[in-house]
């Protein structure tokens, strides 16, 4: 899509920028940051070439789209709608590309996602994948379908705030649509990171419960957008930083467009520096490891063949405890009560009153949606020990 300076633009941008906080999700057991692996690796595949489709080339983009879906399900709401109205785009407005430029790679990411689902079904077993399906279904729709006034407005603000390209996301969105606009072969390819962006930024506005994370792929991708107009900023104005110093010291006034690649400079500038020093900052000092605290004090207080009952998930990978956490249902529960003012989880979750465990470990997660708070105040539970914001409270300690 451009040389070298467009390329470390975008990444800089992709890499120090807040909203889609790729440092932070790069360092977690989640999707998004190898899903946008794939699809970027997709779009590379796919818009290279020179114009030459060959069948290669369109199964290997459809085969590494299809891997981003079924690294991060949320990208189908994603990918799918982008290649089927960039197909219908091509036969009304652009004619640029033959038919089977989206056909072939749309049917390859579709045949990757079934085979996935098959594997799954031999693998697993159809009841078992049966409930898995049933359990995502359920999720969606108490996060990914949920169509809410006050959580499009709570969206929407948060694509305009300022840890969002420092307020600038309508001016890159723009942008993008001017160079989507174009009857060519590269206003396809403009034109279907645009709808991969819109689509994804739409429905995080209009249909998500209004995590950030949820519109990762839109944010990181809009970085190319911002990249190219930078780029097309310095290049169309032919600055040069050596000959403007020589006007300078001749005593020549520069002409306008020098002060107009000035402001882009201190803008870029702030839009990679300022999130940078956030970031830095948290990684110089970070908070206490209140987890770790946690996890160590128990390998040394707690045996590890006693039950745990608790829904902090860190945990059981920091100790080798026997902990008990809620089944993973219970999720869009807790998802409906401090979003969508729905049950509390501990309405339906009653494991502490039923079975009793000797110890029930409070962190942030359950307090957030008071799991516990009912079931430690009717059976008879003390705390034993608290590190930062994790309790942990034993059956038959004092109160």
């Amino acid at each position: 899509l451009g040389g070298l300076r467009f390329a470390l633009i975008a990444v800089a941008l992709l890499v120090t920028m807040r909203g889609a906080s790729t440092l932070e999700y790069g360092r977690q057991v989640l999707g998004e940051v190898p899903a946008l692996f794939y699809m970027a690796a997709g779009l590379a595949v796919w818009f290279g070439g020179k114009g030459r489709d060959s069948w290669w080339r369109l199964i290997g983009a459809g085969l590494l789209l299809g891997l981003s879906i079924v690294t991060k399900s949320q990208n189908l709401l994603v990918i799918a709608p982008a290649l089927l109205i960039g197909w219908v785009a091509n036969l009304i407005w652009y004619r640029s590309v033959p038919q089977r430029f989206f056909l072939v790679t749309g049917i390859v990411t579709a045949g990757v996602v079934a085979l996935w689902q098959g594997y799954q079904v031999l693998y697993l077993g159809p009841s078992t994948w049966q409930e898995n399906l049933t359990l995502l279904q359920t999720a969606a729709s108490g996060a990914a379908f949920v169509f809410s006034t006050d959580l499009m407005l709570r969206s929407l603000g948060e694509l305009l705030s300022l840890k969002v390209f420092l307020f600038m996301l309508p001016i890159f969105l723009a942008y993008g649509v001017l160079l989507a606009l174009p009857r060519s072969r590269r206003g396809v390819m403009w034109g279907v990171i645009l709808l991969l962006v819109g689509v994804n930024l739409v429905w995080y506005v209009t249909a998500s419960i209004g995590w950030i994370r949820y519109a990762f792929p839109g944010l990181a991708l809009t970085t190319l957008f911002a990249a190219a107009l930078f780029d097309d900023l310095f290049g169309s104005i032919f600055w040069e930083w050596r000959a403007w110093g020589r006007e300078i010291r001749s005593g020549i006034t520069p002409e306008f467009p020098v002060y107009l690649a000035l402001v882009g400079t201190v803008v870029l500038a702030a839009l990679v520096l300022a999130p940078l020093s956030v970031t830095a900052k948290a990684i110089a000092a970070p908070p206490a490891n209140a987890s770790g605290a946690m996890a160590a004090w128990m390998d040394a207080n707690v045996p590890q063949d006693a039950l745990v009952e608790t829904w902090e998930p860190e945990m059981g990978f920091l100790t080798d405890h026997n902990y008990h956490f809620p089944p993973a249902g219970l999720l869009d529960t807790g998802i409906g009560f401090v979003w969508r003012e729905g049950a509390a989880p501990a309405d339906t979750y009653q494991f502490v009153q039923e079975n009793r465990p000797p110890y029930v470990l409070v962190g942030p997660f359950a307090k957030w949606v008071l799991l516990y708070d009912d079931a430690l105040k009717a059976e008879d539970y003390g705390l034993l020990h608290s590190e930062g914001g994790y309790d942990l409270y034993a059956a038959g300690a004092p109160a």
